[in-house]
């Protein structure tokens, strides 16, 4: 997904680092869930 973002204007890569890989979105961590909402809380403050 880096090298995705890197074609793209203006994107800008952010990786949540878990031990559950792409298992990570179904929020199974409270930590997990928190490194993803601070990703989206600042994308959207960025907006």
């Amino acid at each position: 997904m880096r090298a995705d973002a890197a074609l793209i204007p203006g994107a800008d890569y952010k990786e949540v680092g878990s031990v559950w890989g792409h298992f990570t979105m179904f929020n199974l961590r409270a930590e997990d869930t928190a490194q993803i909402d601070a990703v989206y809380a600042k994308a959207l403050a960025d907006a």
